[in-house]
């Protein structure tokens, strides 16, 4: 399990990008992401989707199970809010994932059309 995950599920504390302990109180449970990664490990996608980032626990379990070429595409208009504070898009960066997303700061109902007219195939995706 990636360290950043591991740390954050085993505190229950995020970190702010001004180093501050924050609580956890969104999420999904490890169990969920397991499954998560067992459907990705099977499926193999190559492009994979998320609605909802929050702190990127569901990310980070999703990441971890990609393979490394593949591509996952993260909306969440809500991320730099006062509740997110960008926290979920460090954690990944944390996590080394960086080059691997792509990221829309837009509601979903603006980029899943866009996407679909660039002719983008989504193999896998997960509304949050």
């Amino acid at each position: 399990m990636n360290a950043i995950l591991e740390n954050i599920i085993h505190t229950g504390v995020v970190r702010s990008h001004l180093d501050r302990p924050l609580e956890v109180h969104s999420g999904i449970q490890v169990e969920e992401g397991q499954l998560l990664q067992e459907i990705i490990s099977d499926i193999k996608p190559k492009v994979s989707l998320e609605v909802g980032l929050a702190y990127g626990i569901s990310s980070l379990f999703i990441c971890e199970a990609l393979d490394k070429t593949a591509r996952h595409i993260l909306i969440d208009p809500d991320q730099f809010g006062d509740t997110w504070q960008g926290i979920g898009l460090l954690n990944l960066e944390k996590a080394g994932y960086k080059e691997q997303i792509e990221f829309y700061a837009e509601p979903s109902h603006v980029v899943l059309p866009r996407l679909r007219a660039r002719g983008l195939e989504i193999d896998f995706a997960f509304i949050d």
